[in-house]
């Protein structure tokens, strides 16, 4: 499947744990694995305002890619 799809899954499946009451605020981190490594979500960023450009790439060394920094 395509990263921007699993990206999009990742932020539903967020939302919906919300919706659900299983998660509040930004506590817990939601993954997926993809390709060598995983797509995560980050800390810190409330479901509600996660884009798919959010979700990152870690390898299976730990790497991630580069990007933005949001620092609060």
């Amino acid at each position: 499947m395509e990263r921007n799809k699993l990206a999009r899954q990742i932020i539903d499946t967020c939302l919906e744990m919300t919706r659900l009451g299983l998660n509040q605020g930004t506590a817990g981190n939601v993954s997926v694995r993809y390709q060598d490594g995983m797509l995560i979500t980050p800390t810190g960023i409330p479901y509600e305002k996660l884009t798919e450009s959010h979700i990152v790439f870690i390898d299976g060394n730990g790497k991630h890619e580069e990007g933005k920094l949001l620092l609060n």
